[in-house]
């Protein structure tokens, strides 16, 4: 485990994200939930954000 500093701090910050799509439908199946897959490691690490665990329930 790394822990972040900032100039006056010591940190190490974890969420917890969950997402939902309305009425719960299953729309992240397939090519759908690679490209999702994809793009939230992108954006993630263009952001700095390790990913330390993650799953899809289908």
């Amino acid at each position: 485990m790394e822990y972040r500093r900032g100039s006056h701090s010591l940190y190490d910050l974890k969420y917890h994200v969950v997402f939902c799509t309305k009425y719960r439908f299953r729309i992240l199946t397939g090519p759908v939930a690679t490209r999702t897959r994809e793009l939230i490691r992108e954006i993630f690490a263009a952001n700095y954000v390790d990913i330390v665990s993650g799953s899809l329930d289908v």
